[in-house]
């Protein structure tokens, strides 16, 4: 079968095994908070159920697909081609008497990106840090480096924290508007004329955009119909988990990675100096130990020899780890339990707090399925710093703080030479 007539046939409910036989399957339905311009079939998910690990088989991101109907970009109602955008309907390019001062070394671009950031350091003509302008909404502590400037074309705005991405999303916006028209010409007065390459750019940002407002609008419905508890998760868990929780670090070690992976286990800070060699070693190593010191691990390998987590040194992503820190316990597990219909669920840990982590295999995406996860869990609320190839995540096993402990509650086996 072909897949535009498998996904039609899924789309309005007709594929075997996705829709109840007794729910409507083609009712139109507006997307909650839009325009009205943007419609979706009504979904109907099965009852809850724990999905086979192998389900995935065949089109990973199938069952994604089916609930998410991913249809053609619009036009973005902001810059279009054809027109360019007055500096004076988004900020006011005026140089400020500090920005005076300060004009010997600084050109147009640079003052406007201030006028609508506020003070920058400039590292290079067209790179510098500023104060993040969501900083108030921010969960961990703040460092001057965090939120970056970039002017070059296209100009962006970025901060590695991931709770201000709605006001650094407003910031981007407003500099890449004004920097577009610096000497104040409306849409009438001059065209902008786009290159191949940004049209191709803007289609795949409102196609992002797309899947976004799909899984945002999905979310209480698999809350609803994947809900799974903690308790059942143990109780389908391939490998039973010990009662005795310092045992599960080695377990997770054990089953998840090859005994000639390089791996790192330690604290935050534990990188980047020659003294931090110790925290790199082989599975087969870190397994001797009976408890590991922690807490955290990273889900990928890393080269023979690393002293330092950067991404250079990654030599293999192995796992995606996901946790959310905004929604509730219980309500993410059901995203961790629908996420096991596209990609084989491992292991899933107790943090010790508030969330939990899923650990899954994606050694067999492709990069378009990626571009699509990445769109599509931070919008099910899922932390987006955890798509980086060496974040830490919570080792299980270990203690946290003085009551607490980071314990499996789930951990299937990865196959061998995998």
């Amino acid at each position: 079968m072909q897949y535009p007539e498998l996904f039609h046939r899924v789309a309005c409910g007709l594929h075997e095994g996705i829709f109840h036989e007794n729910k409507p399957t083609c009712g139109p339905e507006k997307f909650p908070g839009h325009d009205g311009n943007l419609t979706m079939h009504s979904l109907s998910i099965p009852a809850p159920r724990l999905a086979h690990r192998d389900q995935h088989r065949g089109s990973p991101l199938h069952h994604l697909r089916s609930c998410i109907r991913i249809q053609p970009p619009r036009r973005s109602r902001g810059l279009q081609e054809g027109a360019t955008w007055s500096s004076t309907t988004f900020v006011d390019a005026v140089p400020s008497d500090n920005q005076r001062r300060r004009g010997a070394t600084m050109n147009l671009e640079q003052i406007i990106a201030e006028s609508v950031l506020g003070t920058i350091q400039w590292r290079t003509d067209t790179e510098g840090f500023c104060q993040c302008p969501g900083a108030h909404l921010h969960t961990t502590t703040n460092q001057k480096k965090d939120c970056i400037v970039r002017i070059s074309r296209p100009s962006t705005v970025f901060c590695f924290h991931s709770s201000c991405e709605h006001e650094i999303a407003r910031s981007k916006t407003n500099l890449y508007r004004a920097l577009a028209a610096p000497s104040g010409l409306t849409r009438s007065t001059k065209k902008l004329k786009l290159t191949s390459e940004e049209t191709n750019r803007r289609q795949e940002a409102a196609k992002k955009r797309s899947m976004a407002l799909r899984a945002k609008s999905t979310l209480a419905v698999i809350i609803k119909e994947y809900r799974i508890s903690e308790e059942q998760l143990l109780a389908e868990s391939p490998i039973s988990i010990p009662i005795q929780i310092p045992t599960h670090s080695k377990l997770l070690i054990q089953h998840l990675f090859n005994p000639s992976d390089v791996i790192w286990i330690g604290d935050t800070h534990d990188s980047g100096k020659p003294r931090h060699a110790r925290h790199f070693k082989t599975a087969q190593h870190w397994a001797k130990w009976g408890f590991l010191k922690g807490p955290f691990i990273v889900p990928s390998t890393f080269n023979p020899g690393s002293v330092s987590r950067c991404k250079s040194n990654v030599l293999l992503r192995r796992y995606l780890v996901i946790e959310s820190d905004t929604l509730p316990a219980e309500d993410f597990l059901s995203v961790v339990n629908w996420c096991r219909l596209f990609m084989p669920l491992h292991a899933v840990v107790h943090t010790g707090g508030k969330s939990r982590h899923g650990w899954f295999d994606t050694t067999f995406l492709n990069p378009e399925a990626w571009v699509e996860l990445r769109s599509i869990l931070p919008a099910l609320e899922a932390d987006s710093a955890l798509f980086r190839e060496s974040q830490p995540v919570r080792l299980p096993g270990v203690r946290r703080g003085t009551d607490q402990w980071q314990r499996l509650l789930f951990l299937a086996p990865r196959k061998e030479g995998l």
